[in-house]
């Protein structure tokens, strides 16, 4: 029963973020570009207690960097929210290997506050990569982690690796119709990217059951 319920998440989490990419992806295909290239490094843990003795949470600040592997400026809005969170125990081709549902889930966090967009130049909203340029921010990505060894849920303790997806807007058709006006003004600049970016694969090592605090 368990693993159907898990399988049945993952599902879900797969559809809901093709849902929420769906308009991103519309715009982005528009003109032919590359993603930028997206790394990310273990920055703070904070381990917060759970509300049944099963499982606590260990938030991990992440550190994540986008580098414009094109050719061409690309122009980044500097908020990008987190979505599609897959774990697993090792990596195969720059793909999690041996899936450890129920940890992939779709959440929508931001690293930063979503301001009406501007069409001023230069915008402290986005930057702008010129080819090789490389932009940093953090996310805070929030790990179940098992607080027994025979809790039901939850990573063990041990090595795992993580894979992240993140959207850089739309997050409506109202904001995806400014994007494309402003995506018109800004071309002589650089491309407006927008939709979903894959990180390539991070380590993240569950230690044994460490002091825990209350968190909000």
């Amino acid at each position: 029963m368990c693993t159907r319920l898990q399988k049945s998440h993952w599902e879900l989490s797969r559809v809901l973020f093709c849902c929420v990419v769906l308009v991103g992806q519309r715009l982005t295909s528009a003109q032919s570009v590359s993603p930028p290239r997206l790394r990310a490094e273990v920055a703070g843990t904070k381990n917060c207690e759970g509300h049944d003795g099963e499982i606590y949470v260990s938030q991990r600040t992440l550190r994540v960097h986008f580098t414009n592997n094109d050719g061409k400026p690309i122009i980044l809005y500097r908020s990008v929210y987190l979505s599609d969170i897959v774990l697993g125990k090792r990596v195969i081709n720059g793909e999690i290997g041996d899936l450890e549902s129920p940890m992939s889930f779709t959440v929508a966090s931001a690293s930063g506050a979503a301001e009406a967009l501007k069409d001023i130049w230069p915008n402290n909203q986005f930057v702008l990569l010129k080819p090789g340029q490389t932009y940093s921010t953090t996310l805070v990505v929030p790990i179940f982690v098992k607080q027994r060894p025979d809790s039901p849920a939850g990573l063990a303790e041990g090595l795992h690796f993580l894979q992240f997806r993140v959207i850089i807007l739309p997050q409506t058709e109202e904001m995806a119709e400014r994007l494309r006006g402003l995506r018109g003004s800004w071309k002589d600049r650089g491309f407006l990217w927008t939709g979903p970016i894959r990180s390539e694969p991070v380590r993240i090592v569950v230690s044994p059951v460490p002091k825990l605090q209350k968190c909000d």
